[in-house]
């Protein structure tokens, strides 16, 4: 509860400087603190269901022979396997992501640590003043979004839905919320 607390204020914190500061858009400008906020909070409630899960549940769903796959591929229908992987390996290599994870890089694990990855890189260009460098990982996140990860978070999210696991859900449907949705 004092997280909740801790966010409401800094979302509070956040509009009041918006406005003082002159943002245009003030109704946009808070619609994105909203939107931080409800991320923070799905989280904070997707980590609590996980604590109580275990290995078995996830392999169950995610495991080799697993019920839902985690993988991109499986979610590409008859396009070429071969050029997915390429033009996510090239995605990685551009922007020196090297995943640390054993899973396959068109996991989406691996992908969303990409997406999470091209999100501190604008960050800390932003802080830097770097904006030229700021636009480029702002750019690359919205093509890998909508090129890899928004081509199959929605089915994997429903999938996950029917697999009965809600923690894994609901981090499917904050990954649905960022990287958008596309039918089965």
């Amino acid at each position: 509860e004092r997280l909740l607390a801790v966010v409401a204020g800094v979302a509070h914190a956040v509009s009041v400087v918006g406005l003082l500061a002159g943002v245009r858009d003030h109704r946009a400008h808070v619609a994105r603190v909203a939107r931080a906020v409800f991320v923070l909070v799905a989280l904070r409630e997707a980590a609590a269901e996980a604590r109580h899960a275990g290995e078995g549940a996830y392999l169950a769903l995610f495991g080799p022979g697993g019920a839902v796959s985690p993988r991109e591929l499986a979610y590409r229908g008859m396009e070429e396997p071969g050029q997915v992987l390429s033009h996510l390996s090239t995605f990685y290599k551009a922007f020196a992501y090297r995943p640390r994870a054993e899973d396959p890089i068109d996991h989406v694990a691996v992908e969303a640590g990409f997406a999470g990855y091209l999100c501190l890189k604008e960050a800390f260009a932003l802080s830097a003043s770097e904006t030229e460098a700021a636009a480029i990982a702002h750019d690359a996140l919205g093509e890998f979004l909508r090129s890899h990860l928004g081509v199959f978070a929605g089915p994997l999210a429903r999938r996950l839905r029917a697999g009965g696991e809600s923690w894994l859900y609901a981090a499917a449907r904050l990954l649905v919320s960022r990287a958008g949705d596309t039918p089965d």
